[in-house]
C-alpha cells in the first residue's frame, strides 16, 4: 500500500510569494493527495477538515476509483477529487453534494451541520456520490467540456442514468431523487420543453414548489427503459438520450 501523504500546498504558494510569485491560490489552505490516477485536495479556506476526516475521504474515494476504473471504460486516464466543507442543510442527499466541473475534475462537497457529523455523511453518502459523479465523467456529463446539447430532457436522462448507476452498486438513494405516482405527467411536460427552458427551475426548484423535477423523472424514465428492454444500467447507459426516452415509451 502506498502510504498516504498530504502535500501542504500552501505552504509551498506561500514561499513562491516570497519568491516573487505569488498566486491567488496562496489565499486558500489546500492539502493534497496524489496517485497515478487520483488526486485528492482538502480545500481547507473556510472550515477544515480533520485527519481522521481526511484519512476517511482518501481510503474511501481511493477503493471507489478502482472499482469504477473496472466498471467504467471511458474515464480519464487521472481524475481531481476536490472536497470542501460547507455549512449547508444537505440532508436530502445524505450530506453530501458533488458536481462534474470537467472531464478530470469533480468537486464534492460535505455538510458540516449534517445529523451525527461529517464522518456520518462520508460513511453514508460519500461512495454512492462518488459513483454518480464518476458516471457523468464516463458519459461526458460536465459542466465545462460537455458532449451534449441543451435541453432539459438531455440532462434528465443523464442525471436519471447517474443516479440508477450509483443506486444498484452503492444500494445508497437520495431522498430528494424518489419519484411521485403522477411522474409520468412530469415526464410528458419535459417532452414538450423548449430547448432553452429554465435549468434551475426544471433540475431544482420550481416556481411551483416542485424540487427535483428532472432528478426524479429521470430516474422514472431509466427505471421504465430498464423495465422495457431487460438491459442493465451500463448497457443502456450507451444510449443516447433520445433513444432512452424512445425506450421508456413515455404516453
Amino acid at each position: 500500500m502506498k502510504l498516504i501523504k498530504y502535500l501542504f500546498v500552501g505552504l509551498v504558494l506561500s514561499l513562491a510569494a516570497c519568491m516573487g510569485s505569488a498566486s491567488d491560490k496562496a489565499k486558500n489552505a489546500v492539502e493534497e493527495e496524489k496517485t497515478s490516477s487520483l488526486t485528492i485536495n482538502f480545500d481547507d479556506e473556510s472550515q477544515g477538515f480533520s485527519e481522521k476526516e481526511k484519512e476517511l475521504i482518501s481510503a474511501r474515494a481511493g477503493k471507489v476509483e478502482q472499482e469504477l476504473r473496472e466498471l467504467l471504460s471511458e474515464l480519464p486516464q487521472k481524475v481531481e477529487l476536490h472536497f470542501v466543507k460547507v455549512d449547508r442543510d444537505l440532508r436530502v442527499v445524505g450530506g453530501i453534494s458533488g458536481r462534474a466541473e470537467n472531464p478530470e475534475r469533480i468537486v464534492i462537497e460535505i455538510s458540516a451541520i449534517y445529523p451525527n457529523g461529517t464522518i456520518a455523511a462520508i460513511n453514508k453518502s460519500l461512495a454512492g456520490t462518488l459513483y454518480h459523479e464518476f458516471h457523468h465523467l464516463n458519459r461526458g456529463w460536465t459542466i465545462e467540456g460537455n458532449k451534449f446539447g441543451p435541453g432539459i430532457a438531455i440532462a434528465v436522462i443523464n442525471e436519471g442514468l447517474a443516479c440508477i448507476f450509483s443506486e444498484e452498486y452503492t444500494g445508497d438513494i437520495n431522498e430528494a431523487d424518489i419519484y411521485p405516482e403522477n411522474v409520468n405527467e412530469w415526464a410528458l411536460e419535459i417532452l414538450e420543453l423548449s430547448v432553452n427552458a429554465n435549468y434551475g427551475h426544471w433540475m431544482f426548484d420550481h416556481p411551483d414548489g416542485r424540487q427535483a423535477i428532472g432528478y426524479k423523472t429521470g430516474r422514472y424514465i431509466i427505471h421504465q427503459a430498464l423495465k422495457n428492454t431487460g438491459k442493465s444500467i451500463l448497457e443502456l447507459s450507451e444510449y443516447s438520450p433520445d433513444k432512452i426516452w424512445e425506450l421508456a415509451k413515455v404516453k
